[in-house]
């Protein structure tokens, strides 16, 4: 999926990456956010140019 547009937001003092797509949608990470992919857990890592796991990116 293609994204159009992402924001970085700091709210009580956590962090936020919102994320929408060209054909629809939307996606909210909160830092330190534990997710699962492909059978791993992994723990999520917001920085200025994307979002990141542990073992690599997600675009």
């Amino acid at each position: 999926m293609s994204i159009l547009e992402k924001k970085i937001l700091n709210l009580n003092k956590n962090r936020y990456l919102l994320l929408k797509y060209k054909k629809g949608g939307r996606d909210i990470f909160c830092e330190d956010e534990e997710i699962e992919k492909e059978g791993k857990k992994y723990r999520i890592k917001i920085k200025e140019d994307g979002i990141y796991l542990d073992s690599g990116e997600i675009r």
